[in-house]
């Protein structure tokens, strides 16, 4: 069932998830937008939340958000000040979320090295981001090798991971 009007949700520290399932389990739908990332301790793709501390829940028309406070894992529903002494939720946009939501499901905040590969192309954040590189290779932890061809000759760049974007 899509959500008629979403709503800004604060979690206590580290508690999104425990959170996330209190309100499923309160019938409310739930969005928390996670990016996926390769732990070099544990040699695996985790995820983890997108924004630290921070749900949004989805209410339909007369649903009460009064229980999103009880909630075990929240700390507060994101309001405002009406201007009649009371207060109101805070509504994010729909599109904002279905953005959000098209974006986390085509892996744009995903920063999987492994997912990169010597000769993908690249763009990278920074003053070079005008250029398109091709990957070389990682080099150090979290870094990776990236070939520019300027004005005919191979530039070499050791870049941070999470400045490069897929192209």
């Amino acid at each position: 069932m899509a959500a008629t009007w979403w709503c800004a949700v604060y979690t206590d520290a580290q508690k999104e998830d425990q959170a996330r399932e209190g309100l499923v389990g309160l019938a409310y739908n739930v969005f928390l937008p996670v990016e996926r990332y390769f732990s070099r301790r544990l040699k695996e793709v985790r995820e983890r939340p997108l924004f630290s501390r921070y749900l949004f829940v989805g209410l339909e028309e007369g649903q009460a958000f009064g229980p999103i406070k009880a909630t075990e894992g929240v700390r507060q529903l994101l309001t405002y000040a009406d201007g009649a002494g009371g207060r109101k939720p805070l509504v994010v946009k729909t599109k904002v979320i279905e953005e959000l939501q098209r974006a986390e499901s085509n892996g744009v905040f995903d920063n999987v090295p492994d997912r990169l590969k010597a000769g993908d192309e690249v763009a990278v954040d920074g003053p070079m981001s005008y250029l398109i590189g091709k990957i070389k290779g990682s080099s150090k932890r979290d870094r990776m090798k990236v070939l520019y061809s300027v004005m005919g000759r191979q530039i070499e760049a050791d870049v941070p991971l999470s400045s490069i974007k897929r192209i």
